[in-house]
């Protein structure tokens, strides 16, 4: 099956529930619904078979106030990171920063004594919990509470208010994105364009036209089951956690 744009895919879905002809996506009601029917089955597929970019070299998302200096977040289409590869740069060069257990990360900072002047204290946003941060120093540990906020022990005052965006380094996955247009191509493979077609085409039978067609529903099935049989692989995963969405 050769790559279809958004607007072949709306044509077709059209096509065969016997609607108007467009050159489109946006010419009727009817084919913006299609075409966000698509988007919406699109992404069930990408959750649903976990389809994301991997080998992706990524930036964390700074706090953007000094009242939680050491505060990182992941951007939304960031999936997932690798604690083992999170760095930050000292000015220097990338220096690695060790992800620690959120228990052993709490024992690290509550021991530190809150009068000292190299210490900070950083109430949390989520949790309201007070954090005894570093603030003449760069970041050597981390951790997250949450799977999507990293709070790291420490920053150096004199050169930064927060931790920056443009120092941090890490690896991981980031999620395919979306973009509602004519000539927009799904970044999926072959087997999955197919699933996606026939999966889309028999949401719009029921929900547009309030019936079903047991034929694309059936082939959407087969090729359903056919891809959860090719997705059965053993394959080798450290214990090492990766944060972001699951």
């Amino acid at each position: 099956m050769p790559a279809l744009t958004l607007l072949q895919m709306v044509q077709g879905i059209l096509s065969d529930m016997d609607s108007d002809e467009v050159n489109s996506i946006t010419d009727t009601v009817e084919s913006q619904q299609v075409a966000d029917i698509i988007k919406e089955t699109y992404y069930d597929l990408i959750h649903s078979y976990d389809l994301y970019k991997n080998a992706t070299l990524l930036k964390l998302q700074p706090s953007g106030t000094s009242a939680r200096p050491t505060h990182m977040y992941l951007a939304d289409e960031i999936t997932s990171v690798d604690a083992c590869t999170v760095k930050y740069h000292d000015g220097e060069k990338y220096r690695d920063v060790h992800y620690l257990q959120p228990r052993d990360f709490l024992d690290l900072i509550t021991q530190r004594d809150s009068t000292d002047t190299n210490v900070q204290t950083v109430v949390d946003d989520v949790s309201g919990v007070n954090f005894y941060i570093n603030n003449d120093v760069q970041p050597t540990y981390f951790t997250s509470f949450d799977n999507k906020n990293l709070i790291f022990d420490s920053y150096d005052a004199t050169i930064e208010s927060t931790l920056q965006n443009s120092k941090t380094l890490a690896y991981g996955s980031t999620e395919y994105g979306w973009t509602m247009s004519d000539t927009f191509v799904p970044e999926l493979d072959n087997s999955y364009l197919q699933l996606l077609l026939q999966e889309s085409k028999a949401m719009c039978f029921v929900n547009l036209q309030q019936i079903s067609n047991s034929k694309v529903e059936q082939r959407a099935r087969k090729l359903s089951t056919n891809l959860q049989r090719k997705n059965l692989k053993i394959g080798y995963r450290d214990r090492t956690p990766d944060f972001g969405k699951h």
